[in-house]
Formats: structure tokens, sequence, C-alpha cells
């Protein structure tokens, strides 16, 4: 499950990488290389988004009850701040989620 619409943002983040890796293609026997290329670029960045937001969904999915509360009071009373136990009140996650810039981590390659 990606929170947030997560899903549709890496569609995106992964149309630009390929649209960049591609762009210097001078044979179909490239291509190979480059989905490689492709997979260590994007892989860790993809795994991390996941786990933030499987535990977002984990966050949310509390039962009413004591431990409910607990996490109500807890994000009540929590201002965004790095560390935040809702990433997305994060700043520091925020930024490195919504301010990743495809171009230049793919041209490092």
């Amino acid at each position: 499950m990606h929170a947030r619409a997560q899903g549709a943002a890496q569609a995106i983040e992964d149309a630009g990488t390929l649209t960049v890796m591609f762009q210097d293609v001078k044979s179909k026997q490239d291509i190979p290389d480059i989905l490689r290329t492709y997979e260590s670029v994007r892989k860790l960045r993809m795994m991390r988004i996941a786990e933030e937001c499987n535990a977002f969904r984990t966050l949310c999915l509390v039962e009413d009850g004591p431990d409910q509360e607990a996490r109500d009071l807890k994000l009540l009373n929590s201002l965004p701040s790095e560390g935040h136990p809702n990433r997305w009140a994060d700043p520091v996650f925020q930024k490195w989620l919504w301010g990743y810039d495809f171009d230049p981590a793919v041209r490092i390659y």
C-alpha cells in the first residue's frame, strides 16, 4: 500500500529516470545495461518509500481503544519536526520525498 498517492509519484519519477537514461541509447544492446543501472539508481529509494508507507499504514490502522488514544495524543502533541511519528509531518522527510530530482541522480551513472 502506498500512502498519499506515492505509487503515482513514483511512476512519474520512474518515467523521468528512464527518459534521461534512454536519451543516449545507441543500439538495443545498450538496453540491458541501462535497465541494470536503472534498478541500482531506483531500488534504495523505492525500498525506503515502501517502508515509510508501511509504517504510515501501521500508524493509521490502530484499533479503537487505549493504543489508538495514546497514538492520537502523541500525534496531537507532536510539532512537525524531524523524527515526527507521522513521517509526512517531518520536514526533513518531506524534503527527501518531495524534493527529489531524478536528473542529477541519474547523471552520476
